[in-house]
């Protein structure tokens, strides 16, 4: 039923939420830098796909008015939930609106920023509407993770075949892109540079992790078509043995260490 694809897609959003990983600060700082060097200004940025507000959050402080915008509204609602958490929320604000289309004067933005969500937009449109919106000198940021590989080697080879066995036929056709680190992708627009020198190193602990492979889609999507049968709890029982040192009484709460490969790419209106 309709309700009941609105509430699994409001626990998706709170889950999402408290699992994806964050960005390094070096992240922010080469695209300020990237945008200093070319003298755009630091009065207006617009987040596209901005999810619950983990990228807006991460440029927010950066300039005087932030917009953050996403075509779901419960990812809406979790980014204003989370507003309060943001110490420097000054500014900040989230409204339901698609990327291609966005609620911005023409000539009013320095940057915008697009985390993890390019692959999904019209890229014709969309450009076109960074033509629009960018003021000159304006800078477009598009960026991402790869794959978060577990540094022990067992839990690698577990995800491995999770992710492009038992999944395999569930992954979006367009998810092949964040994989590939957006290697085919290249931004009309001046300057273009792209940066694949960083990585993100995500602490986390058996749980956590679990619950983040809980919020890929080709995991939503299988659990879609077989209600009866998680493959998540074969997964998480392994995931322990492999990891957990034993008989602990609490094998969940084991650390674990993933690292993602980022991908930074830039251009300049």
């Amino acid at each position: 039923s309709m309700a009941r694809r609105l509430f699994e897609e409001a626990i998706h959003a709170v889950n999402y939420a408290k699992f994806r990983p964050s960005y390094p600060r070096e992240l922010v700082d080469a695209i300020l830098s990237y945008c200093t060097r070319h003298g755009c200004g630091r009065q207006i940025a617009v987040d596209v796909g901005c999810g619950s507000g983990q990228s807006t959050a991460l440029i927010a402080r950066e300039y005087a008015k932030t917009v953050g915008v996403d075509v779901s509204p419960e990812q809406i609602r979790q980014a204003n939930a989370g507003l309060a958490k943001i110490a420097d929320a000054v500014g900040v604000s989230y409204v339901v609106s698609e990327g291609e289309n966005l609620p911005m004067a023409s000539r009013s933005v320095d940057l915008v920023t697009c985390s993890q969500a390019y692959h999904w937009l019209n890229w014709d449109r969309f450009h076109r509407e960074m033509n629009r919106v960018l003021r000159s000198p304006g800078c477009l940021a598009v960026y991402g993770y790869g794959l978060p590989q577990p540094q022990n080697e067992d839990a690698k080879q577990l995800m491995g075949e999770l992710y492009g066995g038992t999944l395999k036929g569930y992954w979006d056709e367009r998810r092949h892109y964040v994989d590939d680190c957006y290697r085919d992708f290249h931004l009309p627009f001046k300057h273009f540079k792209r940066d694949d020198s960083m990585n993100a190193v995500i602490h986390t602990t058996i749980g956590g992790f679990v619950g983040y492979v809980s919020t890929w889609s080709g995991y939503q999507s299988y659990r879609k078509q077989h209600l009866d049968c998680d493959p998540l709890e074969e997964f998480r029982q392994k995931l322990i043995e492999v990891v957990a040192p034993a008989k602990c009484d609490t094998p969940l709460e084991t650390p674990m260490t993933t690292v993602a490969p980022l991908f930074l790419l830039l251009g300049i209106n």
